[in-house]
């Protein structure tokens, strides 16, 4: 996939979603956040008929395995992991140019 062929796929992901919010659950114990996200997996492959394994999607820090956020397992997961990780470092190129221009 070309570059400007993902970026295509995440804009028609992006606009098919449309406006997102942040959000948070409860405190929960990590039980309980494992029977969290195992649901949330299990619906997600129920609405897209999928069997077996899938992978798991998100935005890593760089060279590494610490996860920021996870996007799931969908097939539109990876453009989601892609449009948050675009995001972020844009972000982060700004922070860095805002900070380099404060005497």
């Amino acid at each position: 996939m070309t570059q400007q062929d993902k970026l295509k796929l995440m804009h028609q992901v992006a606009i098919k979603i449309g406006p997102v919010e942040w959000g948070a659950t409860g405190e929960l114990p990590i039980e309980k956040h494992l029977e969290h996200v195992k649901a949330s997996i299990e619906n997600t492959a129920k609405h897209f008929g999928q069997d077996g394994p899938q992978s798991m999607h998100g935005v890593y820090i760089g060279d590494s395995d610490i996860v920021l956020c996870h996007t799931g397992t969908s097939p539109n997961s990876p453009a989601h992991a892609n449009i948050l990780t675009a995001l972020w470092n844009r972000f982060v190129e700004e922070a860095i140019a805002a900070q380099e221009a404060t005497p």
